[in-house]
C-alpha cells in the first residue's frame, strides 16, 4: 500500500525530507512538513496529511514551549475508499503497525 517516496518533477526543488515519525526536518529543526510535499512512506491522502497534522502540531507545541519536539509520532496511518459496487464502498485504513477496514455505505 505504501507509495515510493516522491520525486519533484523539477531536480532543482527536492522534496522537503523530514524524519518519518516527527515530521521534523532532519537539517532545519524549526521545519516541518505534512501531505504532499513531506517524503514520508505513505500514501498522499488527505487522511494522512489529517494525521500528520496532529502530529506536527503537537510538537510544534513542544519547540515553542522550549522542549523537545519529538513526542508525538506519526506511524504512517492513512485511509482511502475503496468501491465496491454502486452506492457502496470499504474504507481501507493503513497504519505502520497493521491494517483495518471498515464497511462503509449502504
Amino acid at each position: 500500500m505504501f507509495s515510493r517516496p516522491h520525486t519533484s518533477p523539477r531536480p532543482s526543488h527536492p522534496p522537503l525530507l523530514p524524519a518519518p515519525q516527527t515530521l521534523q526536518h532532519t537539517r532545519c529543526s524549526n521545519v516541518f512538513g505534512i501531505g504532499d510535499c513531506a517524503n514520508v512512506p505513505t500514501s498522499k491522502t488527505a487522511a494522512a496529511a489529517a494525521a500528520q497534522f496532529l502530529v506536527v502540531r503537537d510538537n510544534l507545541d513542544a519547540l515553542m514551549a522550549g522542549g523537545r519536539p519529538d513526542e508525538a509520532r506519526y506511524d504512517g496511518y492513512t485511509s482511502c475508499p475503496l468501491i465496491t459496487k454502486k452506492d457502496a464502498c470499504m474504507m481501507m485504513e493503513v497504519c505502520g503497525t497493521g491494517c483495518q477496514a471498515a464497511a462503509e455505505g449502504g
